[in-house]
């Protein structure tokens, strides 16, 4: 008799928002927060200049991986550069840390 492979488990399907795609426009990097989160960052960006409580170092550091971001022909969202800067939005209270591993699956 003729012998059918039958598969052992189930297919894997990406739980991604994209499939799995990890280079991602901008607009569909942004797509990854809630509409909160994502008004909170954006909020952020436009302030940060102007808040005491970070030094200029801090500062200098915001502002040239936003410019590196706004740069950016895609997101790439295997690149280590984008972790520390949602850790950042934890720290700040803007996403809470499970958010971190959810937007990085894309």
């Amino acid at each position: 008799y003729n012998h059918v492979a039958i598969a052992s488990s189930a297919p894997t399907v990406s739980s991604s928002k994209f499939g799995g795609k990890r280079h991602l426009t901008h607009l569909e990097f942004r797509s990854l927060f809630t509409p909160s989160e994502i008004r909170a960052i954006d909020n952020f960006q436009s302030k940060f200049e102007s808040f005491a409580w970070l030094t200029d170092g801090q500062k200098d550091m915001i502002r040239t991986d936003v410019k590196e971001f706004d740069l950016a022909t895609y997101i790439d969202l295997d690149n280590p550069k984008y972790r520390p800067g949602l850790m950042m939005y934890v720290q700040l209270g803007i996403l809470q840390a499970h958010r971190i591993d959810e937007v990085l699956n894309g």
